[in-house]
């Protein structure tokens, strides 16, 4: 299986491929033109899956820098229709000029050895990769049940989510993990947070989660919960 590594940059674009457990670096493109470029190389390389860095703060909070990628990762998406994920991309920088001092490689080459780590990241642990979805499904909460209350919604599992402007509480604070939702969530106006250790639980009285996957995540906290409802 062939899989194309990127790691965006505002000026160029580094790319990667790697056919079986390691990667290796293959370009760099600019933005002028790219989208005909990287269609032409995704066919030529037969590539079957698109793995793009996350730029985050060391801190592991989402910038600007990552919006930009994010939607990046979206017309990529829309572009070709495969399976396009992201990771985390922290220290790939660092890690490219360590391996471009060692090997003597052109510093020209930088940002596709950033791509190749990249790439190596996604494939050590494939489970750590965020899907970009091509099309997002819609959840809903119940107003009624929110009114008047701290309320955390936790993980939403997509942007659209009915009934959130209805919500009348005396506070509401969304913590939010995937890359695709964070965006959504920020172009709707809200801010949402994405590091656990700014969440002090015992602030909320409604916690509001994924019914499918977030059943147990709290079983030891003492306030009281709602279930996020996801068709």
């Amino acid at each position: 299986m062939n899989i194309l590594g990127i790691d965006y940059g505002d000026s160029k674009i580094g790319l990667a491929l790697s056919s079986g457990s390691y990667s290796s670096p293959l370009t760099v493109i600019s933005h002028v033109g790219y989208k005909k470029k990287l269609a032409e190389l995704i066919k030529e390389k037969f590539v079957e899956i698109i793995v793009i860095g996350l730029p985050l703060s060391m801190s592991g909070k989402y910038s600007n820098s990552s919006l930009k990628a994010i939607a990046f990762a979206e017309k990529i998406k829309k572009m070709t229709g495969l399976p396009v994920f992201m990771v985390d991309e922290r220290l790939s920088s660092v890690f490219a000029n360590t391996i471009m001092k060692l090997s003597g490689t052109k510093k020209a080459m930088e940002d596709a050895v950033s791509a190749a780590d990249i790439l190596d990241r996604y494939i050590r642990n494939p489970s750590m990769g965020y899907e970009i979805k091509g099309r997002l499904q819609g959840c809903k909460v119940e107003p009624d049940q929110l009114f008047n209350h701290a309320v955390l919604l936790y993980n939403p599992p997509s942007p659209l989510i009915d009934g959130i402007e209805k919500i009348d509480c005396r506070a509401l604070d969304i913590y939010c993990e995937h890359p695709q939702v964070y965006l959504h969530l920020k172009s709707k106006g809200f801010l949402p947070k994405n590091l656990r250790d700014e969440l002090d639980f015992s602030c909320y009285d409604i916690i509001v989660i994924d019914k499918n996957t977030g059943r147990s995540i709290f079983k030891n906290f003492s306030g009281s919960f709602s279930l996020l409802q996801c068709p």
